[in-house]
């Protein structure tokens, strides 16, 4: 699978999730830079969403130095090829 149907998958999964949660999940243009989502809570507050999808076991390269901390910003990080999955199956794990 192409890196950009990867990262376009690792989205709208994102995106299903959020909604399967209560919150309001709106996709913006892939030309919004460094949002991809945009979350809206049921008490209101906004936040916005960087994901990012990967097709490779075990291989993330965000590091400290890529990221500026903010409280409105999310990582949403998708393994679709994590050790044990079979197929297309997908993981979105949670960070805390």
């Amino acid at each position: 699978m192409s890196q950009y149907r990867t990262e376009t998958v690792s989205m709208y999964l994102t995106a299903a999730e959020l909604a399967r949660n209560d919150f309001i999940a709106i996709v913006t243009t892939r030309n919004a830079q460094g949002v991809d989502l945009l979350a809206r809570a049921s008490n209101g507050k906004t936040v916005g969403i960087q994901v990012k999808g990967n097709g490779k076991p075990d291989s993330w390269w965000y590091t400290q130095e890529h990221v500026r901390p903010s409280r409105t910003l999310f990582f949403v990080f998708v393994n679709r090829k994590m050790p044990g999955l079979a197929g297309d199956d997908a993981r979105v794990q949670r960070a805390r």
